[in-house]
């Protein structure tokens, strides 16, 4: 028998955080237009737009309407939608104890986690130095801090990496990887 997931639409946000967990937050960017070699974050309206699972979703009423999208060379490689949010869910609510992260993007995971005091050590492999430079600027307001807060104590280290390639014995003595 195939799976199926019906939304009950009578209360889709009830419906889908009682499957699958809570709906990650939007973290706090400062959200200003700002180019950096091949990058670009660009804010852009989104009005009412569908998720994974939801099929209408006004999350971006909690910026003001406005979201923020990663772009490399003129291709979206990440963006503040219902779709991204909702992608997160299912890791979101099941991190527990050290957590690799590839890829660094928005942060939007890294965030949401660093929120869990289930999460003990978060390690984001990032390849681009042009992204690992934009932290902790882009966040703003409490994630601003949060991250801060969390570099410092450790808790929190991004490590320059290529997650296609094979993970250097150096990297893999880090504690993430016992």
């Amino acid at each position: 028998m195939a799976y199926q997931f019906t939304l009950d639409e009578t209360k889709p946000v009830q419906h889908i955080t009682k499957t699958f967990g809570t709906i990650p937050r939007i973290p706090q960017y400062r959200m200003e237009d700002k180019s950096f070699g091949d990058w670009k974050l660009k804010t852009f309206k989104l009005g009412l737009a569908q998720g994974y699972w939801s099929t209408v979703s006004n999350q971006s009423e909690a910026s003001g309407g406005h979201n923020i999208a990663l772009i490399k060379n003129g291709e979206t490689v990440m963006s503040v939608t219902p779709m991204e949010c909702e992608s997160h869910l299912i890791p979101c609510n099941n991190a527990k104890g050290n957590v690799v992260i590839a890829g660094l993007g928005l942060a939007m995971i890294t965030i949401n986690l660093l929120e869990k005091k289930a999460v003990k050590k978060i390690t984001v492999l990032e390849i681009d130095d042009g992204i690992i430079d934009l932290y902790p600027d882009i966040l703003a307001g409490k994630d601003h801090k949060l991250w801060c807060d969390n570099i410092a104590s450790g808790r929190l280290q991004i490590i320059k990496q290529d997650c296609t390639k094979p993970i250097s014995a150096e990297i893999k003595k880090e504690d993430w990887a016992h």
